[in-house]
């Protein structure tokens, strides 16, 4: 007895360091999770910063100026522009003055470090030039002989309604996706939402092969959008696409913001209609993906669902991942069979399991249902 209680501050101390060591190992993984989001994004703004730069420079008359928002990292407190090619003003930042030795820059500082990224094509006029953000950077850029200049956009000048949140060219070759909120209260966490769906969804095939030919874009409005229908996501087509309307937007997705417990209590579905897609942001990413299959490669769903399709007249064979057995659409294609039940138990599926199937399971299209939204992809990226 007496031996253990001359133990039990030993014993105490190693719990207690333990617990130091588990605090500081879970801090410094939260650490390095942050700095690589932060590279991410700034990977993605640096493309949509060279993508509107060459797109100026190609389809537009010297001295054309157009405006753009681009979606910042959050922790970015200000974006610099630096272009080596012309004298830097060390007393503006004499760290880029120093680092920057050859061509131009994008460089994003967190704290007193500068992520630098490079970037082609830019004629400044102040260089280095620097720029205050809050979650997004306003700018305009003109078009010069030999380049693009940039400048920040006047304080009393309406900030753009539209951000540009990843842009690979020209809007007529290109898949345009709108965000919008929905029942979001912070533009802060519209944004960070936006950027994580985003990278999600290009990083998945078959976008992940052609993410070039898309651009996203997000819109956050606090207007009301009807989304709430018995137990559904589906907002009002016209109220969200009135909306979305202020960026080019071939397809829109409305971010309906939930708490995970309000959504574990009362879950709701999203849902998918035309090109309109209701999101359910509390819901599985894989969600996303599903939808998105949908409004894009008008799929059909391939779990059954015989009161709901039934009810609702819809037919299945006008659906091209849906077909009656021996499944023709698809006979003699690898990686395929004729698994029963597609929207109704008397069609069928190309795949045992897929993300129409089962999103919470897998996020794999299958041969099919993939050849089908490279397709769709195809039409995409001509003249840029």
């Amino acid at each position: 007895m007496r031996d253990a209680q001359l133990h039990r501050p030993v014993i105490l101390a190693m719990v207690a360091v333990i617990m130091v060591l588990g605090l500081g190992l879970a801090y410094s993984s939260m650490g390095r999770l942050q700095n690589l989001r932060m590279e991410e994004e700034q990977v993605s703004l640096t493309a949509s910063m060279q993508a509107t730069i060459d797109n100026l420079l190609r389809s537009s008359e010297t001295g054309s100026a157009i405006e753009r928002s681009f979606q910042v990292a959050p922790g970015i407190s200000e974006i610099c522009f630096a272009d080596a090619n012309a004298p830097l003003d060390k007393f503006v930042s004499a760290e880029l003055a120093r680092r920057v030795t050859d061509g131009s820059v994008v460089a994003a500082k967190s704290g007193k470090r500068f992520l630098l990224s490079p970037v082609e094509h830019l004629q400044l006029n102040r260089n280095p030039l620097c720029i205050a953000t809050d979650g997004s950077l306003d700018v305009r850029l003109v078009s010069r002989s030999r380049g693009a200049d940039i400048m920040p956009l006047d304080q009393g000048q309406q900030r753009a309604d539209c951000t540009s949140v990843l842009y690979n060219g020209a809007e007529q070759s290109s898949v345009d996706v709108t965000f919008v909120s929905d029942n979001y209260g912070d533009e802060e966490d519209f944004a960070r939402d936006v950027a994580e769906y985003t990278l999600y969804l290009i990083q998945h095939e078959p976008f992940k092969s052609r993410q070039d030919v898309f651009n996203f874009y997000r819109v956050f409005t606090q207007a009301p959008l009807d989304c709430m229908q018995q137990g559904i996501l589906a907002c009002d087509p016209y109220a969200a696409k009135r909306e979305a309307a202020k960026c080019p937007s071939d397809y829109v997705i409305v971010m309906h913001s939930r708490s995970k417990t309000q959504n574990l209590a009362s879950p709701i579905r999203s849902s998918s209609r035309g090109t309109l897609v209701s999101l359910n942001a509390a819901d599985d990413k894989a969600i996303f993906i599903h939808e998105f299959g949908h409004a894009f490669g008008e799929l059909g769903d391939e779990y059954v669902d015989e009161r709901y399709y039934s009810a609702a007249r819809i037919d299945p064979l006008d659906y091209p991942n849906c077909d009656r057995a021996p499944c023709a659409r698809w006979s003699g294609m690898n990686a395929t069979g004729c698994y029963s039940g597609c929207m109704l138990g008397a069609y069928s599926r190309p795949t045992a399991d897929s993300v129409m199937r089962s999103p919470y399971r897998t996020t794999d299209f299958g041969a099919f249902n993939e050849q089908e939204l490279m397709q769709h992809l195809a039409r995409y990226g001509g003249e840029r």
